[in-house]
């Protein structure tokens, strides 16, 4: 499954929930039902702090889960803003308001930024390569092909990975230009694929008599018959079970490398 990293699903998810269990906890705190404790807040509150109650932690949690640049710095603001104002709502507070709602919006604020400062979580935000449930989903195969470029002749290549926007291939000729249009031709389970595509990258490859790695693109003027053929082709991978790049590590996989500190090494 492709999703974002677990923390920053929780992270979002504990935002939403906050103003759901600060009406909770009034309610019990007041021994009232949770309507009547949401309509005696919004009354007895401020309009300022209506919204840093009801609609703050909705906005921190949109802005945690958007992953992206400008949204990360909103929400490193916001979290510092809603943990200021929270510490001057406690010493505002006596005995007879609930501190408790307070303590949590706070703490999940503080866990936000916390994890969010990490270099880790502040490259996924700043650097959209790392975003890979943002990519499409390339499948790993190894498939006998042949690249051919404008007036030259077929040259023997091996699809190493394929997505529903292009391929990587290796290939034994070199010297490829960025936007150079070439024609993957390549075969699986007796259809033939003959697709015009677009290089968008090409890397040396490593050993002694290694082989050019390239990065193609699927050229946008291609037929709608191609286009059909290779989405059909994606979903033939997927439920062959093919692997795939780019995946999400499993949530408790995730979890462990964590906690026992193996990400803050590789990182």
């Amino acid at each position: 499954m492709i999703r974002r990293p677990w923390p920053i699903l929780l992270l979002a998810i504990l935002q939403f929930l906050t103003p759901v269990i600060y009406l909770s906890f009034a309610a019990g705190f007041y021994g009232i039902s949770f309507f009547s404790a949401t309509r005696e807040v919004y009354e007895l509150n401020t309009t300022l702090r209506n919204l840093e109650i009801f609609l703050l932690p909705v906005i921190l949690g949109l802005l945690i889960i958007m992953t992206k640049r400008t949204a990360y710095f909103i929400a490193m603001i916001l979290c510092a803003y809603g943990i200021v104002r929270g510490v001057i709502e406690f010493i505002a507070t006596n005995q007879t308001d609930p501190v408790f709602p307070i303590i949590l919006s706070n703490a999940f604020c503080i866990a936000a930024i916390a994890y969010l400062a990490r270099p880790k979580a502040r490259n996924i935000y700043l650097n959209p390569r790392l975003r890979w449930w943002e990519t499409d989903i390339r499948y790993v195969v190894n498939f006998p092909a042949s690249v051919t470029r404008v007036g030259a002749t077929p040259k023997k290549a091996t699809l190493k990975d394929i997505a529903a926007g292009g391929a990587g291939v290796t290939t034994i000729d070199s010297g490829f230009l960025k936007d150079e249009i070439v024609t993957l031709e390549f075969q699986y389970e007796g259809t033939v694929y003959n697709l015009q595509s677009r290089v968008m990258w090409e890397r040396a490859g490593t050993g002694a008599g290694a082989e050019q790695i390239i990065g193609l693109k699927w050229e946008g003027e291609k037929s709608k018959s191609d286009r059909s053929k290779v989405r059909r082709l994606i979903r033939i991978l997927k439920a062959a079970k093919t692997p795939s790049t780019r995946q999400a590590p499993p949530f408790w996989s995730d979890l462990k490398t964590r906690l026992s500190g193996d990400d803050a090494k590789n990182s």
